[in-house]
């Protein structure tokens, strides 16, 4: 996977490279209404990809990181919830003691009605 991926990026590096040989004339840019800029078209393209490539980059890196911590927190989560339901398990299997006997008492004779 990697050799077709460096694959890749070698022949895109070979085109923009032809591109930028075949493409290299001053481009006016208008900044602002008195700012003009004048730049090789391959440098521009270059600039413009920049300023594309990097605010995404650093925001698929964050959400990246937020993911990784979620997944982190719900395998604790599920590590608890196992370690808790083995637990439960054992509780459950367990034989149940033995009620403790219950003391008679025996019944003593009632006084006789009127004494």
């Amino acid at each position: 996977m990697n050799q077709i991926r460096l694959l890749l990026v070698a022949l895109l590096a070979v085109a923009l490279t032809i591109f930028a040989v075949a493409n290299w004339q001053m481009v006016q840019v208008k900044i602002w209404p008195q700012t003009v800029l004048a730049l090789p078209l391959p440098l521009l393209i270059l600039i413009i990809l920049g300023l594309v490539y990097v605010p995404m980059s650093i925001f698929l890196r964050a959400q990246r990181m937020i993911l990784r911590n979620r997944i982190a927190k719900l395998e604790d989560q599920i590590a608890s919830t196992e370690s808790q339901l083995a637990q439960a398990k054992v509780e459950l299997l367990r034989p149940m003691a033995a009620d403790p006997p219950v003391p008679q008492t025996i019944p003593q004779a009632l006084p006789p009605p009127g004494t």
